[in-house]
């Protein structure tokens, strides 16, 4: 049983930051080192702004990895990660939660198996009591599969049917309260403030290779279960193009999942350096 510290936090509001750091599974082709840039970029040291929930998704085990965990022990919070042995071009997802929040106990943590894991999207759920009652913090990151093909975003919606199974099985378990960040791989969104019936869906992303898995798609497969998706509306995308630096304002990949009766108090994407995704922040009150 992992022990969480017990301290004060503001009553009934969630602070999170959502981020992929693009370590590219190790591979040499994304981020070598997780200091000074990805542990910057998290802001832990303002107690005014550092959050209460930090899911990192396209990590991976660095070799500076044992001090960029210590950073935030420091900084006290409690971290939770992949505990299968690191392995090349395998991405893994990182949760950190700040000891502020009082009376924590952490049940249980769940993460892909070997058996499982070439079907699973990146996953980490950390399962606690709190405030009387189980809730889950679930990390995640829909697999990138290779340049957008048809058969891509195939693969791409597998992966986000894995992660509605797992969504309803912790529900079955009697888990409502479930928060669920990282970026879905989604691609361009058409229309995008619009909340579309499945046959809207259809005729809107007609002819898009998307057509099998798209941000409206994920809308309304939450909504079903009671969810809604938080996502900066009517500001930048959330993705640099790699090449030029460009942000397309179409390209919002990166999201925060909470409960339907959650108000959203802010939301906001940022740019820091070590990735070409931006940071997204949201707090809600609970």
């Amino acid at each position: 049983m992992v022990e969480v510290k017990k301290s004060q936090n503001k009553v009934n509001e969630l602070s999170f930051l959502i981020w992929n750091v693009e370590c590219c599974g190790g591979s040499g082709y994304g981020n070598n080192a997780l200091l000074p840039n990805i542990l910057n970029g998290i802001d832990i040291y303002n107690e005014n702004v550092k959050p209460d929930i930090i899911m990192l998704n396209e990590f991976w085990r660095c070799d500076d990895y044992s001090l960029f965990e210590q950073a935030l022990v420091d900084a006290d919070y409690s971290v939770f990660n992949d505990s299968r042995k690191r392995k090349k071009n395998t991405n893994e997802v990182f949760i950190a939660i700040a000891n502020k929040l009082k009376d924590i106990e952490i049940i249980d943590i769940i993460q892909p198996s070997e058996e499982n894991c070439d079907n699973m999207p990146d996953l980490l759920s950390v399962i606690l009591q709190w405030k009387g009652k189980r809730i889950a913090i679930v990390g995640t990151r829909i697999r990138w599969y290779g340049h957008v093909s048809e058969q891509v975003m195939k693969l791409r919606a597998r992966n986000f049917s894995e992660l509605l199974r797992h969504i309803d099985e912790l529900k079955r378990k009697g888990i409502e309260d479930i928060y669920i960040g990282g970026d879905f791989n989604h691609c361009r969104v058409l229309d995008e403030s619009a909340f579309l019936s499945e046959g809207e869906i259809q005729e809107v992303y007609k002819g898009y290779l998307q057509k099998d898995y798209n941000y409206h798609t994920i809308k309304l497969e939450f909504a079903k279960r009671g969810f809604q998706v938080i996502t900066p509306i009517n500001e930048f995308g959330s993705v640099k193009d790699s090449r030029s630096g460009v942000v397309r304002n179409a390209i919002k990949l990166d999201h925060l999942i909470v409960p339907a009766s959650c108000k959203i108090i802010n939301k906001e994407y940022m740019f820091k350096k070590g990735s070409s995704h931006a940071v997204l922040t949201a707090t809600i009150n609970i």
